[in-house]
C-alpha cells in the first residue's frame, strides 16, 4: 500500500471530473461526454474509502464501523444540509415551481436514497421543458452513501473470516462484472433511468476504485520497479482518452451502457493508479488551481446544477452570447461554492461549531450571523411546508397530448376529427395541399402539430418521436425511406433537443435523394437554438432542394399558440403552424 499520507494529484483528477460535469450541463453540445466525470468521481471515492478502511485495520487490527460511519457522515452531511437549507430558503422567491417535491427531495437526500426516489418519482422527459428540478443531480451522493454503508460492513465481515487480498480482489472483480452486466442487460433506449440511477448498475465504478486499492497493495513491490517514463506515458494516454470521451461520447449512445462506461472506469482507475504510484505524475497533476478546485469539488458539484437552473429561469438563452453566459454561470458557481466551503468547512469543522448547546452558544455571540440564520430559517420552513408535491401538471398534460397524437398518427379518421382552430387558407390552397404527398420526420414539436398537418395534407405520412435528435436519427430516416418511400416533399422538424453538425445535415440530404426538403427552425429557449437555426439556414443555402421555414420569426409574438413550456404547440398554434407550412410549401412548388 502506498505510504504517502496525502496525494495532491487527486485534486487534479477531481478538478477534471467536476469540470466535465459542469460543462456537460453548461455546453452539452460542446462537451456531450462530460457526464463521465461522475464515474471518475466514483473511482476516486471507491479507492479512498477502501484504502482508508484498510489502513485503519492495519493500524488498530479491526474496522470500527461506528467511527468510520460518523466520520463519513461528518464529511457529507454538513455541506449537503447547508445546500438544502439555502436552496429551501431562497428558491421560493425566485420560482416556486423549483421547489416541487422539496420535502421528498430533502428526506431522500439525507437518507441517501435519492437515486431510488428519482428512479420511481423523478423527472420525465417533458419536465425538461416545463421546469427541470435543480436537485436532480443529488442521485450521485446517494449511491456513494449506500456504497459506503454496505461496503464497510462487507469489508469488516470479510476480514473476520479471511485475510487474503488476492481472494478479495477476485471477489471484487466478480462484483464489477455483475454490476456492468446489470447495466448492459437492463439498458433500453426508451428508459435509460433504470440503469443510470440504479445502485447495482453503477456500483462497478466504485468497486473498480476499491479493486485498485487492493491491487496496489498486492503488487506493491512489482510496481515500484516500473519506470517513471512508463508512468508518465500511461497517465498521458489515460488523460487523452478521458478528454476525447468528454468531447465525443454522448449519453444517448448504446455502447456507453453496454460496456463503454466500464471501459471508461477502467481507464479512470488506471489514471488514479498512476497518480498514486508515481510521485512525478502526482506532481504533474498538482498545482494551486487544482488544489483549490479539487478541495472544493464536492461543494462545486452541489451548487452547479441549481445555479444553472435558476439562471435559465431568470435569463433568456437562445445561444447568443454563449461565452458570456457560460462565464457568468461558471463564476457564480465557483463563488457560491467558495462561500459554502468557507462557511461549512471552516466554521463547522475547524471552529468546531455544531448543533450542540456549546455550538449554539458560539453562534449567539455573532448577532448578525444569528439574525441572518433566523431569517433564512423562517424562509426555509415556509418554503418547506408550502413546496408543491406530485407530478408537474403541465408536463403531464403535455405528455398526454403527445401520446394522444402519437396514437393517432397516420390514421385518416383521427385527422378528420381533429379540426384545426384556424382557417386562413384559401380554397385553392387547400385543394393544392390535398394533391401533395408529404412525408414528415421530426421530434415532439412535429408530433404536437401532427393532427393539423394531416388534416391539411390528407396524403401525408408522419414519423415523429419524442426526444429525437438528428445526429442519431439518420438510420431512422433511411428506414422511413425504405418502408414508406418519400412523398413529393419532405418536412423535417428537428432541433428542440440539441444541435447538429453540417455533416449530419449532409447525411440527411443525401438520404433525401433530391426530394424537396423543408426544414422548420426551432423556437426552443435553450443554448442550442441559435446554432440549430444557423445550421438550418446554411443548409438551405447549400442545397438547391433544401428550404427553410422560419417558424421562429412567424410565431415570435404569439405566446398563446404554445403550451406552458413555450415550445410545443397547443391546438391553436398547431393550426397556424400547419397552415404556414402548407402555404410556404405550395408557394415553393409553384416556382
Amino acid at each position: 500500500m502506498v505510504n504517502r499520507k496525502y496525494i495532491a494529484g487527486m485534486n487534479g483528477i477531481r478538478t477534471l471530473a467536476v469540470l466535465g460535469v459542469i460543462f456537460y450541463h453548461l455546453l452539452p453540445n460542446k462537451m456531450p461526454g462530460g457526464y463521465l466525470g461522475v464515474p471518475l468521481f466514483f473511482v476516486i471515492s471507491g479507492y479512498l474509502m477502501t484504502t482508508s478502511v484498510r489502513k485503519r485495520r492495519e493500524k488498530s487490527g479491526d474496522i470500527e464501523l461506528k467511527q468510520l460511519y460518523l466520520r463519513r457522515l461528518r464529511r457529507l452531511l454538513p455541506p449537503l444540509v447547508f445546500f438544502l437549507f439555502i436552496c429551501g430558503a431562497v428558491l421560493p422567491f425566485i420560482d416556486r415551481s423549483l421547489m416541487r417535491n422539496f420535502r421528498e427531495i430533502v428526506a431522500s437526500s439525507l437518507l441517501f436514497v435519492n437515486n431510488w426516489w428519482q428512479l420511481f418519482n423523478g423527472e420525465s422527459y417533458f419536465d425538461r421543458f416545463t421546469g427541470a428540478s435543480p436537485f436532480s443531480h443529488l442521485w450521485y451522493l446517494s449511491i456513494e452513501g449506500q456504497f459506503y454503508l454496505v461496503w464497510l460492513f462487507l469489508l469488516k465481515l470479510y476480514y473476520r473470516v479471511a485475510d487474503d487480498d488476492k481472494l478479495l480482489a477476485k471477489i471484487i472483480s466478480i462484483g464489477i462484472v455483475l454490476s456492468a452486466a446489470t447495466m448492459a442487460v437492463f439498458y433500453t433506449p426508451a428508459n435509460v433511468n433504470i440503469v443510470y440511477f440504479g445502485t447495482f448498475s453503477r456500483v462497478f465504478s466504485l468497486l473498480l476504485g476499491a479493486l485498485l486499492s487492493v491491487v496496489l497493495s498486492i503488487y506493491r513491490t512489482e510496481l515500484e520497479k516500473v519506470s517513471r517514463y512508463t508512468g508518465f506515458f500511461a497517465a498521458g494516454a489515460c488523460l487523452m482518452i478521458i478528454l476525447v470521451c468528454f468531447f465525443h461520447v454522448r449519453d444517448t449512445s448504446a455502447i456507453v451502457y453496454r460496456g463503454g462506461m466500464l471501459v471508461f472506469s477502467l481507464i479512470a482507475a488506471l489514471l488514479v493508479g498512476t497518480v498514486i504510484q508515481f510521485p512525478d505524475v502526482d506532481r504533474l497533476m498538482s498545482n494551486p488551481l487544482f488544489a483549490w478546485c479539487g478541495s472544493r469539488s464536492y461543494e462545486i458539484y452541489l451548487w452547479q446544477f441549481p445555479v444553472m437552473i435558476v439562471y435559465e429561469t431568470l435569463v433568456h438563452q437562445d445561444g447568443s452570447h454563449l461565452v458570456l453566459h457560460t462565464v457568468v454561470q461558471l463564476s457564480v458557481i465557483l463563488l457560491i461554492s467558495e462561500v459554502s466551503y468557507r462557511i461549512v468547512q471552516r466554521t463547522v469543522y475547524l471552529s468546531g461549531l455544531t448543533f450542540s448547546k456549546d455550538g449554539l452558544s458560539k453562534l449567539w455571540h455573532h448577532k448578525a450571523a444569528l439574525f441572518a440564520v433566523m431569517l433564512l430559517g423562517i424562509s426555509f420552513v415556509a418554503g418547506f411546508i408550502q413546496a408543491p408535491s406530485g407530478k408537474n401538471q403541465a408536463a403531464n398534460d403535455l405528455q398526454r397530448l403527445l401520446e394522444k397524437n402519437q396514437k393517432a398518427l397516420n390514421k385518416e379518421s383521427s385527422a378528420q376529427k381533429e379540426k384545426s382552430a384556424v382557417k386562413k387558407m384559401t380554397p385553392a390552397e387547400l385543394e393544392a395541399a390535398k394533391k401533395i404527398s408529404l412525408t414528415g420526420f421530426g421530434d415532439s414539436i412535429l408530433l404536437s402539430a401532427a393532427p393539423s398537418i394531416q388534416e391539411i395534407f390528407p396524403n401525408s405520412y408522419i414519423d415523429a418521436e419524442v426526444g429525437r435528435q438528428l445526429f442519431e436519427s439518420i438510420e431512422d430516416f433511411e428506414k422511413l425511406k425504405k418502408e414508406q418511400t418519400f412523398g413529393d416533399v419532405i418536412l423535417v422538424v428537428l432541433g428542440a433537443n440539441g444541435s447538429f453538425s453540417a455533416k449530419d445535415m449532409d447525411n440527411l440530404m443525401n438520404v433525401a435523394d433530391g426530394k424537396p426538403v423543408f426544414f422548420v427552425n426551432t423556437t426552443v429557449n435553450r443554448k442550442w437554438q441559435k446554432s440549430v437555426n444557423t445550421e438550418l439556414a446554411k443548409t438551405a443555402k447549400r442545397f438547391d432542394n433544401a428550404h427553410l421555414i422560419d417558424w421562429k420569426t412567424y410565431s415570435q409574438h404569439h405566446d398563446d399558440w404554445f403550451e406552458e413550456d413555450d415550445i410545443h404547440m397547443n391546438h391553436t398554434g398547431a393550426g397556424y403552424f400547419a397552415e404556414y407550412v402548407a402555404q410556404l410549401i405550395i408557394k415553393e412548388l409553384k416556382k
